[in-house]
């Protein structure tokens, strides 16, 4: 979130209809160009992050670098096999 463009928010209840929703929209934003709020978006699956974000191989391999032993360990880390 640090250039031009829209931000678009839903608050959805967790049903299998709404799931769905989401998953085809995760394969909208991937084939436009659009990224997901990894922070806000708790389901976001490692396979599409990676999809959306071009650069993150590189952070990943930044990361490595700088925490090879893994000390610092969160959710989000865990999730995205990072």
């Amino acid at each position: 979130y640090n250039g031009t463009g829209v931000s678009f928010s839903l608050h959805l209840p967790n049903r299998p209809g709404a799931r769905a929703l989401l998953d085809e929209l995760d394969e909208l934003n991937s084939s436009y160009g659009v990224i997901t709020n990894l922070i806000k978006d708790s389901r976001l699956s490692a396979t599409t992050t990676r999809c959306q974000y071009p650069e993150f191989e590189q952070f990943a391999a930044r990361l490595g670098a700088f925490d090879s032993r893994r000390l610092f360990v969160t959710a989000l880390s865990e999730r995205m096999a990072l």
